[in-house]
């Protein structure tokens, strides 16, 4: 029977990748992550087109909050009143 292998990204374990964890993650994807954040964010806000309200958005586990940041940017751009926070265990992480 095959042994299987469970990596978990502890915070100590990501502290130590935090100055090129972006690199790493856009090169282990072939730089298809960034459409699919961009797809993400579009299927996030679809729904909210025409409301007043303002918007909440958390990104737990934010890393090194791109995805939290291209909301923010989206919103933006988009005038949809709206605040992003992120959260991440790892301080290392999110002070890039």
């Amino acid at each position: 029977m095959p042994h299987s292998c469970i990596l978990i990204a502890s915070p100590f374990f990501l502290s130590l990748l935090y100055p090129r964890y972006d690199f790493i993650n856009r090169a282990l994807a072939l730089n298809m992550d960034i459409s699919w954040r961009r797809t993400m964010i579009n299927e996030i806000l679809s729904p909210f087109k025409s409301t007043t309200a303002p918007l909440q958005f958390l990104d737990l586990a934010t890393g090194t909050a791109d995805v939290a940041i291209l909301l923010a940017r989206e919103l933006n751009e988009r005038n949809i009143d709206g605040h992003v926070l992120g959260i991440d265990p790892s301080f290392n992480m999110i002070s890039v």
